[in-house]
């Protein structure tokens, strides 16, 4: 039989693990509609906001969440919290302090327009709900079980 705590700690386990997959997939189609958004306006980044946007934001959080369902559920939990930090973080520059063309073109077409802004603050809302998400799954998978250690 099962113990009970056991069984709750699986319950949590899977329900985070199901948290973290809706909210990478929300990410991902996010991000990908507000670089549609930005190749429509004809607002191109540098080679460095690519490869940050590629891995960082857009494999990285995919890859953690893969990580989840195998034995290295705990390198997934801090990949995770890790990727959905240092998205919130470059986001939080490139699009709110930094003077950016996307955000100052004076040629957009407002349907374009209300996609950045639409995606820049529903991003933002994924990657601040990743991070709350990715502390508790952190702190799921170093919970210390009940059992005793294998001697050594």
């Amino acid at each position: 039989m099962i113990p009970e705590s056991t069984e709750i700690e699986r319950v949590l386990m899977k329900k985070l693990q199901d948290t973290v997959g809706a909210l990478v997939l929300a990410h991902v189609l996010l991000l990908g509609f507000d670089h549609l958004a930005h190749q429509r306006v004809d607002v191109s980044f540098a080679l460095m906001q690519n490869v940050v946007f590629l891995s960082f934001l857009t494999a990285s959080p995919l890859v953690a969440a893969s990580l989840l369902w195998t034995r290295f559920r705990r390198a997934g939990a801090i990949l995770f919290l890790s990727t959905m930090g240092v998205a919130f973080a470059f986001n939080v520059y490139h699009r709110y302090l930094m003077t950016h063309p996307s955000i100052h073109a004076p040629d957009f077409a407002v349907y374009w327009e209300s996609i950045f802004y639409v995606t820049s603050g529903l991003i933002l809302v994924t990657e601040v709900l990743g991070c709350w998400v990715g502390v508790k799954l952190v702190q799921a998978v170093e919970k210390p079980s009940d059992s005793p250690a294998p001697n050594a």
